[in-house]
């Protein structure tokens, strides 16, 4: 008697800002109710996981004229910072029947949940650990040594959904080059991050307030599952600032 063969397939697809690579992740065939794989396949490039064919012989029918074998199938789990796995468990059936000499093993029947689907599908999500970042700035009060008293001047920091505001104090013993610094910016993308840098004008009449804007790039890559801040580059108009 011909013997009756049969693959079985999964599909593995991967969300996030990361490519689905060859052998990112392992899928488990085993036998329904049992611990132990019978195989152990990686994906493909394209997403696809082919397990290796499964072959029934006459005994394996138990002198019935058909059965039905039963498996799962799985994600292998493991720890992981950057990604959420799929802990989908897919319910296999193949029906085996004898016509004459020839055994036939008719299409596999996945079902998840009950509900029977195409091919199993396990969907990951990839995450990268972020950064920050929190943008410095000075502020210098020409011929400041002449006020009477201490001067709040306030900046703007917007751009990438960031819109803050701070406030620095000019005293009248210090005025050159006082420092200030944004909120810490959460960075949770591998790009180019772009802000702008402003002074707000304020009130005081005999202060002429600057009408510089500044253009903060901030570039950001993905560095084996850490973003990392890989430059800032600072710009006055369209001139690159060190």
């Amino acid at each position: 008697v011909t013997p009756a063969e049969v693959t079985l397939n999964a599909t593995k697809q991967l969300e996030g800002d990361k490519e689905l690579a060859e052998g990112d992740f392992s899928f488990e065939l085993k036998v329904k109710d049992t611990e132990n794989a019978l195989q152990t396949k990686q994906n493909a490039a394209d997403g696809s996981v082919t397990f290796d064919k499964l072959v029934y012989e006459l005994k394996d029918l138990e002198g019935a004229a058909s059965k039905t074998f039963y498996y799962t199938i799985n994600e292998v789990v493991v720890e992981s910072d950057v990604y959420e796995y799929d802990n989908t468990v897919y319910d296999v059936a193949v029906t085996v029947k004898k016509q004459g000499n020839t055994l036939i093993a008719e299409t596999p029947v996945y079902t998840k949940n009950g509900t029977t689907v195409s091919v199993p599908l396990f969907v990951n999500t990839y995450e990268a650990q972020p950064t920050e970042v929190a943008i410095p700035f000075t502020k210098t009060l020409v011929n400041g040594d002449q006020n009477e008293s201490d001067r709040v001047f306030t900046f703007k920091l917007t751009g990438d959904d960031v819109d803050q505001q701070k406030d620095v104090t000019v005293t009248t013993t210090d005025y050159t080059n006082v420092a200030g610094s944004f909120d810490a910016v959460p960075l949770t993308e591998a790009k180019t991050y772009t802000f702008t840098v402003e002074e707000s004008e304020g009130d005081y009449t005999d202060i002429t307030y600057s009408t510089a804007k500044y253009t903060v790039e901030v570039v950001v890559e993905d560095q084996n599952g850490q973003l990392k801040i890989t430059s800032i580059n600072k710009k006055l108009g369209s001139t690159a600032l060190a």
